[in-house]
């Protein structure tokens, strides 16, 4: 998805699922409780090629924010700064801060999460929601020969 921020003077920004990016608050949403808060990196959970296929005239996404509290136990997986991640230090994503967001809210884009790691984002997320494990890939199967 790739749009031009209207509250930023800057090019156009692609971002899609996987994809780590700073979000702006809003200055007029007071974080309650335990609810992260400020500006922060997040991780892009939603698909984002549904296009015309939003029940609304607007763009939005969900997000799973980072915060440099490294989580207790193997909830919360840690990302780590490398080059395609730029990171000022290790993170952990926080899945049950699971929120959407419209995508002006993004002031820019640190890079991407690779598949392994996206992959434990999508199970942190499947037990946080109570949603059953994707049962693994079966094998394939090779051809059988041609006579």
């Amino acid at each position: 998805m790739g749009f031009k921020n209207k509250n930023l003077d800057r090019e156009t920004v692609n971002v899609a699922r996987g994809s780590v990016v700073i979000l702006v608050p809003d200055p007029y949403e007071k974080s309650v409780g335990k609810e992260q808060q400020g500006k922060r990196p997040s991780v892009i959970v939603s698909v984002t090629s549904l296009g015309n296929s939003l029940r609304f005239d607007y763009d939005v996404m969900a997000v799973v924010p980072l915060t440099r509290t490294l989580g207790l136990g193997d909830f919360y997986p840690v990302l780590s700064p490398r080059p395609g991640l730029r990171l000022l230090s290790q993170s952990s994503v926080i899945p049950e801060q699971l929120r959407v967001v419209d995508k002006d809210r993004v002031e820019g884009l640190l890079g991407r999460v690779t598949g392994a790691e996206m992959s434990e984002i999508e199970d942190r997320l499947r037990k946080w929601l109570n949603l059953p494990a994707v049962p693994p890939a079966a094998p394939v199967s090779p051809a059988p020969p041609n006579p």
